[in-house]
Parts: C-alpha cells; sequence; structure tokens
C-alpha cells in the first residue's frame, strides 16, 4: 500500500492507495505553543494543545538572535517538555512538530523561553573619606541575586577592575585601600545560573592621616573692607571655623564657614578678634593655630581700632605709653618721630579731643 499526502481546505490527509483504499487524517500543526521565562534557574518548561492521532512530538529549539540555527531537542509522547539543556542569559525560539503514522505535522510556535540571569544592580555607593583607611559599598538587590561578587578600579572601565570580593548583601568592606586615591566599584549579582552583567558604578575615597599643611594667617581690614582666613590640609576634611571660641556661620557678612576658606565682608568692627579651624576627617579632627583680624581706622585717636572714639582708646593709649601691652600694630610713638616722650602724649590728646 502507498500512502498519499494531500492538502484538502486547508487539511492535511493522507490517501492509502492499495489494500482497502480508505483515507486517513495527517495531523494539525500543535496550537497554544508556550515556553516559560524563569528567574530561578529553574529548566524552561515548553507546553502545546494535544493534536488528534499525533503518536509523538519533536521539539526544536533556535537562539532569538540566529532564527536559522534549528536544533531538535528530542521526542516525547507527552507534555510538558523541559529543556535542561538552555543557557542561561540566551532568549530562544521553541516549536513543536506533531509525529504521525503519516509523517511530520507543520511546526507549531514558535515561542520565546528564557532562564534569566540575575539583573544588574541599578546604583552603587562607595562612601567619600567617610572613614579611616576604609570605603564602604553598598549597592541594589533587587535584581534577584543570591550572592554578589565586587570589582574595583582606578578608572571608570569595567575591563580594567579586579575581583576584591563577594558578599550576600550590602555592605561590603574594602579595607585594602590608599588614602587619596578614587576607586570606582560595580557590584555583579550572582545566582546558580551564573553572574549578571556589571550595572551602575560610584567611585569612592578613604580618608588617612589627615593633617593641616598651612594655618590661618593674621589679617588686617578697615570697616566695610573685607578679610579671609585660609588653612591647607593633607587628606580629606570637613571644616569649621570659630571667632574667639565660638563656631562661625554662613550668614549675614560671613561665608565659608564648612570650607577651607572663610570670608568676612564687609567688615565690622565686632569681626575683630582671633580665628582658627577644626578640620574633621574619618581619621579623626585637627586644629589650625588662631590669626587675628585687625580693624584698622583711619582715626589715629581710635586706638584700640574699635571704630568708635571713646575713652576705652584713652586708656589704650595711656597703658601702652606707660610701658604696658599695646593693641596690635600700635605704638605709644604716636608722633612717628622714633621716641617714646611726652610729645606723643600730647599729641595723641590733641588728637582724642579733636575726635574723628
Amino acid at each position: 500500500m502507498k500512502n498519499l499526502k494531500l492538502a484538502t481546505m486547508g487539511v492535511v490527509l493522507c490517501l492509502a492507495v492499495g489494500g482497502s483504499g480508505a483515507m486517513g487524517q495527517c495531523l494539525y500543526p500543535p496550537s497554544d505553543v508556550y515556553a516559560t521565562e524563569t528567574w530561578d534557574c529553574s529548566p524552561i518548561e515548553i507546553g502545546w494543545s494535544l493534536v488528534d492521532n499525533a503518536l509523538g512530538y519533536r521539539i526544536d529549539r533556535a537562539p532569538v538572535s540566529d532564527p536559522t540555527a534549528v536544533e531538535s531537542l528530542g521526542f516525547v509522547s507527552v507534555l510538558p517538555f523541559y529543556d535542561t539543556t538552555a543557557t542561561p542569559g540566551v532568549d530562544y525560539l521553541y516549536w513543536v512538530v506533531a509525529q504521525g503514522e503519516c509523517g511530520d505535522s507543520e511546526a507549531g510556535g514558535p515561542d520565546t523561553g528564557t532562564i534569566y540571569l540575575p539583573a544588574s544592580p541599578q546604583w552603587v555607593q562607595a562612601s567619600d573619606n567617610q572613614y579611616c583607611d576604609l570605603i564602604v559599598v553598598s549597592w541594589d538587590t533587587s535584581g534577584g541575586g543570591s550572592n554578589y561578587d565586587l570589582y574595583r578600579s582606578e578608572s571608570w572601565d569595567f575591563a580594567s577592575a579586579l575581583y576584591v570580593g563577594s558578599a550576600s548583601g550590602p555592605d561590603f568592606y574594602d579595607y585594602a585601600v590608599a588614602g587619596n586615591v578614587g576607586y570606582v566599584y560595580w557590584a555583579v549579582a550572582t545566582s546558580a545560573c551564573g553572574s549578571g552583567a556589571p550595572g551602575a558604578s560610584d567611585i569612592g575615597y578613604s580618608n588617612f592621616g589627615m593633617s593641616i599643611t598651612s594655618d590661618p594667617s593674621d589679617q588686617q581690614a578697615p570697616v566695610g573692607g573685607s578679610a579671609s582666613f585660609s588653612v591647607e590640609i593633607r587628606g580629606f576634611a570637613s571644616f569649621e571655623w570659630y571667632h574667639d571660641g565660638g563656631q562661625v556661620f554662613d550668614g549675614g557678612n560671613v561665608s565659608g564657614a564648612g570650607t577651607r576658606t572663610l570670608s568676612i565682608s564687609p567688615v565690622s568692627s565686632s569681626d575683630a578678634g582671633q580665628y582658627y579651624c577644626v578640620a574633621y576627617g574619618g581619621c579623626g579632627s585637627r586644629e589650625s593655630n588662631s590669626a587675628t583680624l585687625t580693624i584698622q581706622s583711619d582715626c589715629a585717636a581710635d586706638f584700640d581700632s574699635d571704630g568708635t572714639l571713646d575713652f576705652f582708646d584713652y586708656d589704650a593709649f595711656v597703658i601702652c605709653f606707660e610701658g604696658g601691652a599695646c593693641p596690635s600694630d600700635k605704638t605709644a610713638d604716636f608722633d612717628a618721630d622714633g621716641t617714646v616722650d611726652f610729645f606723643d602724649y600730647d599729641a595723641f590728646v590733641v588728637a582724642f579731643e579733636a575726635g574723628c
């Protein structure tokens, strides 16, 4: 008996020539083909609707990236079929072919199935000068990783990064760091399926042996003028400035109170006094030497340079004239003749009585 296949009204028929001459129906393509997408490394499940008169089914697969590279995974008589050979992270197309006495049906499908690798962390944060000889790294864990590999480089190129350790979750403590060096960090999520791609990155710094290398210097300024004090440090720090023992804050005529340079403009008589800076870093704090702001006056009789002519100026001159302490940048040689004598006293009295 010879079998012939005919197509009639969309139905494939198998015509038996000879013998009884009976006509049998061949196979429709399987419908409702599906393939699963899994995040837990379980095999991809392929299912379909059963086809009448089918004796079995062949499962075909090809990468989405190359649909012509079709391979047969095997033959089954029951469903579903589990693909245990799929490579995690690769998207596949799946087809199902019904098989019977008349031969194979057309392929049913395709549908796409994937075993997903853990997703890349969407953010990474590395500490900046918060710790002494240490950088703390944290990251996003929403991508489904069961563990995370940490990589580090001194550039933003992941190709140059080196593995520095792993953790089941944040935080990671990197003690193998040098001060004043910026390190870029990546967290790569891993699971039983493999490793995901590197995602976001961040640069971090470690503090170290911070010290003040240059102290503020004395300043002179007239009322209405400007003055500034600066410090230089080795390492990294935050800054606080103090005036006569009280902390200074930005506002009014003051700016830079949280930086290495404090600026005062316009200067008022109340700004006179001692200024110093405290630098705070992950390795401790350092205090600078004090510097003096002296208010310059165009009024010679304003001997204490506070911008006001009063009895305090007279007292200050008398103390200085009698050999006591003189205000900064002041001398009892009031007439500037190189000698301190009664002429200086008379000159001061004349200037004081004349007013400013």
